[in-house]
């Protein structure tokens, strides 16, 4: 047997455990729950009554959410576990609870409302439905919560509230359907972000606890022994959710880190999935959980098993199937969108054709529904590299690089699977030319535009906050080609040192996560404070000056992780144009500082990562409003900003550091953009420049979920030596906690930005709408943060901006009054 057939077959396998679990059986570790059976007869696929929403609309309290920074999005929630499935119950703003179901209530809209204009996200047609005349309808309160039999307004089981996929593929069906006002926009809305909280505080509570007891004798949950695979480590099952540890066991991806990156594929492949909106497609609900350096993929559990799949291989390509003709057409509408090639497939004869990778697996559920699982090698492989175990398997193109090429790519190219195919060659040669176009076409374009976008941020004074994940994958762009793209950026001083912190910031992360994973499996139980300290030596270990530990790991660790994991090559040109010459250490980087007003003024554009800052600086005060550009000022036509949007990002009780470390950046920022010191002593350079230890330090805490006082923040930017210590910057007491991540698709911040649009058009009051569509907006821009071209979160996010113009210029006047053109946006009639 080939190696290629070796790697294939054991990625395969291991990723065919997930179709074996059966929802009849129960986990061992599930506590048996008392429900009151319920006698109706089950609904089939084809014959699922037409059920109503019937919700309040009592507006959902979204403070409890957040976002991840590390090129994904999350939500995180301070709750703990409770009955009723295992799903979380949030504490304080959360509006529902798990434990009780409210009474059914009567409550009429109110009687008028700031527009009478609905939006249908499928089509984009404007209605003027009014959405009152249905005063009389009897709602269930917000106390209620989401289920399968929530649209009828039954009572329900407990067990039937935990069926998570039971409850998704019905909020999905009613999503499919064109929705033609603003009402059941709305609704279906708020059923979609109650199952996403539900699902994601399980999750994060169960997942912690498995992390915790990784390498503990007496396990809370214990694994499953009956799932096998060679490529997964230990699988456990809790409350209808499906965990499995993402580490390298199999030895396939070159240690754990290049296991951590498929379990990331899988869910951005499963995103791209959802966005192609094939009908009658479904996809399993599906988290990633980032704690203790370990990386923990979490999917709700699906009615099939071994002998339910149609489509693909569930045994390393030894039987592939494709013998279900409504399924097959279906993929091939799949593969069609995602710019996927049809290939012959499997290792023995005869190949069998399929549309997508062999080991996708396709599935006819006990409740005849079509299902999709196991989606890590959806996209094609680039051109294998010598120096990389498998890349095969883990080395990917981006979703948005194929979607746009010009000729579809056969994902299994370069494995084992496809050896009987006979365009087998023409399918290798396609993978070499589309990654010679990546390499000099794609990151040399993408390189001269991040010139203006560095450019941009050093005038609008926010190039600390710059999100580079957004602008790499906007074009396609992996983040491990971070050396490939800098290399055409030698000129720019700046855009060398923006790349230079980011790269620098990701092999920190990956060495702390690494430092991590080999202390739990040390000290073996769950614990607190080994890690805590652990977490601060390391950061001494980074950023003292002058300290021979420093200097040993700078040359040992990081020069080395550059340029094996981000192709950057610390050549004497690179050295002379970011630190002024090459003989210097490499760690006197962290001194260095980055301008942030240059001489050149380009016209200011609005874009996600700018505008969301902005406008967090505007809503904490913490910028002079004639330090912001007009063309982003509250009074310039967006609308004043509303509440806070510390529910923005991870952070209260969830996660990583986030909206204090984006508080703080703003501050910092606004720092040196006014001109005011962190302390007395500040130098005057501090109004004009942002030094890279604060670059690297805020990015570091953001991507490696650590969470700090304000004051050690402001320590980091302190430039005169009064707070900063060069010896050991850091203590315990600087670290408030090392936090859970959750890592989610971007349907649920969709589901939220379109739940507050929908909400607008009920006020009555123009503030409270504006406050409403800026936090909808707020949240479509954090969806293109992970996914930037999407279609419709584009368009949801362009009307949104759209009816914050007009609102603010209609100036309370009734909205069907009122014409707008964008052609002028000042001309309102």
């Amino acid at each position: 047997m080939t190696t290629n057939q070796l790697t294939s077959s054991s990625s395969s396998s291991s990723s065919s455990t997930t179709a074996t679990i059966n929802t009849s059986s129960t986990a061992t570790n599930t506590p048996p729950t008392t429900t009151q059976t319920d006698s109706r007869p089950v609904a089939k696929s084809g014959e699922r009554r037409d059920r109503t929403l019937r919700r309040s609309n009592t507006a959902y309290d979204l403070r409890a959410s957040s976002t991840s920074s590390d090129g994904g999005s999350s939500i995180s929630s301070s709750s703990s576990s409770s009955g009723g499935g295992g799903a979380g119950t949030p504490r304080g703003t959360t509006p529902f609870q798990l434990s009780t179901l409210a009474s059914s209530i009567t409550k009429a809209p109110p009687s008028t409302s700031v527009a009478n204009f609905f939006i249908s996200p499928r089509n984009t047609t404007i209605s003027n439905t009014n959405p009152n005349q249905n005063s009389n309808i009897t709602m269930i309160h917000s106390n209620d919560l989401a289920s399968s039999e929530w649209y009828s307004g039954e009572q329900i089981s407990a067990t039937q509230l935990g069926d998570w996929n039971e409850r998704f593929q019905c909020v999905r069906e009613h999503m499919n359907v064109t929705i033609d006002n603003m009402l059941t926009m709305q609704r279906t809305s708020e059923e979609l972000m109650y199952l996403a909280q539900d699902f994601i505080s399980s999750v994060k509570t169960f997942g912690k606890l498995i992390i915790e007891e990784r390498y503990s004798e007496h396990k809370t949950i214990k694994p499953l022994t009956t799932l096998g695979g060679h490529a997964g480590g230990e699988k456990f099952m809790v409350r209808n959710i499906l965990f499995k540890f993402a580490v390298d066991s199999g030895g396939l991806y070159g240690g754990d880190w290049g296991a951590a990156k498929v379990a990331g594929h899988e869910l951005k492949s499963l995103v791209a999935v959802m966005n192609c909106s094939v009908p009658t497609l479904c996809v399993p609900l599906m988290a990633l959980v980032d704690y203790m350096g370990f990386r923990l993929p979490a999917m709700s559990v699906l009615p099939v098993h071994s002998h339910t799949i149609v489509y693909g291989s569930c045994d390393g390509g030894r039987k592939v199937h494709a013998s279900d003709t409504q399924f097959n057409d279906m993929m091939q509408n799949l593969a069609s969108k995602l710019n996927l090639k049809p290939h012959l497939c499997g290792v023995t004869q005869p190949p069998v054709l399929l549309h997508t990778a062999v080991d996708l697996e396709g599935h006819i559920g006990t409740d005849s529904r079509r299902y999709l699982l196991d989606f890590a090698r959806m996209f094609p492989p680039l051109f294998p590299s010598s120096s990389v175990s498998n890349s095969h398997l883990h080395y990917l193109f981006r979703p948005e690089f194929v979607l746009k090429y010009s000729t579809p790519l056969a994902p299994d190219s370069f494995s084992g699977f496809i050896r009987h195919d006979p365009l087998r060659p023409r399918h290798h040669e396609e993978i070499k030319t589309a990654t010679d176009y990546l390499f000099n076409t794609v990151i040399p374009r993408l390189a001269q535009y991040l010139k203006w976008i560095v450019v941009e941020a050093r005038e609008q004074r926010v190039l600390g906050s710059l999100c580079l994940a957004e602008q790499f994958h906007k074009h396609g762009v992996n983040m491990r080609y971070l050396g490939k793209v800098l290399a055409y950026t030698l000129h720019d001083r700046d855009t060398c040192l923006v790349l230079l912190c980011e790269a620098i910031v990701r092999v920190l992360k990956n060495e702390l996560r690494r430092e991590q994973r080999e202390h739990m499996k040390a000290f073996r139980v769950p614990l607190t404070a080994p890690y805590r300290l652990l977490a601060v030596k390391f950061l001494n270990r980074v950023f003292a000056i002058g300290t021979r530990d420093t200097k040993i790991f700078w040359d040992s660790v990081i020069v080395k992780e550059l340029s094996q994991k981000f192709h950057v090559t610390l050549t004497p040109d690179l050295l002379d144009m970011v630190m002024g010459t090459h003989t210097a250490d490499f760690c006197t980087i962290l001194d260095e500082e980055i301008l942030c007003k240059t001489p050149f003024s380009p016209p200011p554009t609005r874009t996600a990562s700018t505008e969301k800052l902005l406008h967090h600086h505007q809503q904490n005060g913490t910028v002079p409003d004639a330090s912001v550009p007009s063309s982003f000022s509250s009074s310039g036509g967006v609308g004043a900003s509303s509440g806070s949007s510390s529910g923005n990002y991870i952070g209260g009780g969830g996660g990583g550091g986030g909206d204090d470390l984006r508080s703080s950046r703003a501050s910092l920022d606004s720092n040196a953009s006014s001109g005011e010191g962190i302390s007395s002593s500040t130098s005057s350079s501090s109004s004009s420049s942002l030094l890279v230890r604060q670059m690297v330090f805020e990015r570091l805490v953001q991507v490696s979920n650590l969470k700090f006082y304000p004051t050690t923040l402001s320590k980091v930017a302190d430039r005169s030596c009064t707070l900063w210590s060069d010896q050991e910057p850091f203590s315990t007491t600087d670290l408030t906690k090392i936090a859970v991540r959750v890592k989610h698709t971007n349907l649920v911040y969709n589901a939220e930005g379109s739940f507050l649009f929908a909400k607008a058009s009920h006020e009555r009051v123009v503030q409270n709408a504006l406050d409403l569509l800026q936090q909808a907006k707020e949240r479509f821009e954090l969806s293109l943060a992970s996914n930037p071209n999407n279609k419709q979160t584009l368009q949801l996010c362009a009307q949104t901006c759209a009816r914050m113009l007009t609102f603010k210029a209609a100036s309370g006047r009734n909205m069907s009054n009122v014409k707008f053109s964008m052609d002028n946006i000042e001309t309102i009639t």
